[in-house]
């Protein structure tokens, strides 16, 4: 079981690369005088991309659920 989360986490790590690396290369085109004219189907990509790299991504509730209460208390708490 070990060696299926590493390798769902590697492959997280490397869809998150490839989203960031196109996201850069386009924002690099879109600052020059090029017209990309695929602009929004790469954005759509990276969408697909960053949303598998989440959907890889193995959460533990308790600890966002611990961390969330923890900041509402201090947020909502005051000491008259």
């Amino acid at each position: 079981m070990k060696t299926k989360d590493t390798f769902m986490h590697r492959i997280g790590e490397y869809l998150f690369t490839i989203a960031v690396v196109i996201e850069v290369l386009v924002v690099l085109v879109d600052k020059s005088n090029y017209t990309n004219p695929v602009q929004g189907r790469l954005f759509q990509l990276t969408f697909l991309l960053f949303l598998a790299k989440v959907c890889l991504t193995k959460y533990t509730f308790n600890l966002l659920y611990n961390t969330a209460s923890t900041a509402a208390k201090k947020l909502f708490a005051f000491d008259p």
